[in-house]
């Protein structure tokens, strides 16, 4: 086999994977918005196509959970709503600021992760909690880092759900995440 040949067959196999990879990504992606946009039709959320949307799918998903409040604790740390339904968008633009400062980009980094799992985990485990599926701490972390077993669960549960079943609107129900702690510290 000539340099040219093998050099021809490296490029087709290198474009094959590059095809696979993006149809790979395609799945994956049409998995987690069919999922978003089934539990936000489920939530009986009016623009339900935010699913659809990198970036307002994430919106429409917080939005839809915890409705219209001021603030939502993400661990006990009660932080404005807004900084939670826009949390892709802080931590993206936070990245590209700190990634060209080479002193701090390693431990902003990695910050951004510990952040991206933390709020994540929060916001998933009360979404599948508002369908009456509610998982664990441990799966909730599992499904923010493996993305698409977080994606399958909430596609396969909110497809289970008749649209505007909990609308989002007059749900009451008060989350286990958003809860007053409770204790001796906090009996008057």
């Amino acid at each position: 086999m000539s340099d040219t040949e093998m050099m021809a067959a490296l490029l087709g196999v290198g474009a094959a994977a590059i095809v696979v990879a993006l149809i790979i990504c395609l799945v994956v992606y049409l998995v987690d918005a069919i999922g978003i946009y089934k539990y936000l039709k489920a939530r009986n959320y009016s623009n339900a196509w935010f699913g659809f949307i990198p970036f307002l799918n994430t919106f429409g998903k917080v939005d839809a959970t915890y409705g219209n409040v001021d603030k939502i604790k993400v661990f006990g740390v009660a932080l404005p709503a807004i900084v939670v339904k826009l949390y892709p968008v802080i931590l993206v633009v936070f990245s590209a600021i700190t990634s060209r400062i080479s002193a701090i980009a390693s431990i902003c980094s990695l910050i951004v992760t510990v952040l991206t799992v933390a709020v994540g985990t929060v916001v998933f485990k009360d979404v599948m909690e508002r369908i009456e599926k509610p998982v664990s701490t441990g799966f909730a972390v599992f499904a923010n880092i493996i993305t698409i077993v977080g994606s399958i669960k909430l596609l396969a549960d909110a497809s289970k759900v008749a649209p505007g079943q909990y609308d989002y609107t007059t749900d009451t129900r008060v989350l286990a995440s958003q809860a007053d702690a409770q204790g001796p510290a906090n009996m008057q």
